[in-house]
């Protein structure tokens, strides 16, 4: 569930919107939207005020900017990016001690291995699904003795799949315990 919420705090923050959200925008919230999950919010600012004009509040938008700062220069930020294969945002490296840039890198890392494991674990959904119809149509063929003999003697007689399945969980759990080190977005507020 806080995924599908992230990805449509997403796509409504890196798109364009109507005219008639200009009216109801609450530019803080906008502006650490877009500092957190854009690439580029240099361009949103360009974008709000030219589909904005007068509604589009700057003020506000630079005050949710800089809490969006917080959390994307933080170790939540990077393993966010690194979750998702995003550029790590070097920037925020220039301001950081270099315990903070230590953390930084790590969050990151660890989120460049869950992406790994979510592209693993995709790999491993297909490759189980190609063995089970392998072995429903093995099962459904009748063997002659030298095909049998020949599985007996090379050991091929033994469905792939559980081994597949038991690989897959291994990957989710990976996954997971690198995921409950950082919070999800949204799921606390800024000081």
């Amino acid at each position: 569930m806080k995924l599908s919420w992230l990805i449509f705090l997403t796509l409504v923050s890196c798109s364009h919107g109507s005219v008639d959200s200009c009216k109801e925008a609450d530019w803080k919230l906008v502006g650490r939207i877009d500092e957190e999950t854009c690439y580029d919010p240099e361009q949103k600012l360009k974008l709000h005020q030219k589909r904005c004009k007068k509604k589009f509040n700057k003020e506000l938008w630079e005050e949710g900017r800089q809490m969006g700062s917080l959390y994307r220069c933080g170790p939540d930020g990077a393993y966010w990016h690194g979750a998702r294969a995003y550029p790590m945002r070097t920037q925020c490296l220039e301001k950081m001690s270099k315990d903070e840039s230590v953390a930084f890198q790590k969050a990151y890392n660890d989120g460049r291995a869950t992406y790994s494991l979510r592209q693993k674990r995709s790999r491993l959904y297909e490759e189980l699904r190609v063995a089970e119809e392998h072995e429903e149509k093995k099962a459904s063929q009748k063997s002659s003795f030298s095909q049998e003999f020949g599985r007996w003697l090379f050991n091929t007689n033994q469905p792939r799949s559980p081994g597949i399945r038991e690989e897959i969980n291994e990957t989710i759990e990976r996954a997971e315990a690198l995921e409950i080190k950082y919070r999800p977005p949204y799921a606390t507020e800024y000081p």
